[in-house]
């Protein structure tokens, strides 16, 4: 006796078959062209340098903005630092103040 198939699993395939047999024809990243559909040799190598001087742009543009994510978290880190340094001072003078008040009362 067959066991019958869930319609889940046939609606599942028949929304994957199509994925995986296009899967060659997709694209990965948005803004590169699909050189694989030009024809003849010059328009390839045309697409292909476009994709990389589309690619080198995108390198710079991320790098730009993590040099700039970068700069402004040791600029956070520099102010954090010198605040501790602010506080660590101001424990220390009260600690010192607290001190001369503790020797200036008598013992019980």
């Amino acid at each position: 006796m067959r066991t019958p198939i869930p319609v889940a699993a046939i609606l599942l395939g028949g929304f994957l078959l199509p994925a995986v047999s296009a899967r060659g024809h997709a694209q990965d990243i948005v803004g590169l062209e699909d050189c694989s559909r030009a024809q003849g040799a010059d328009k390839k190598l045309g697409c292909l340098q476009s994709n990389v001087q589309y690619l080198h742009g995108l390198v710079r543009k991320t790098d730009a903005a993590a040099q700039a994510r970068s700069r402004e978290a040791a600029a956070q880190i520099a102010a954090a630092n010198a605040r501790t340094e602010q506080l660590a001072a101001e424990v220390a003078r009260l600690k010192a103040a607290l001190e001369k008040l503790e020797k200036k009362q008598p013992a019980k």
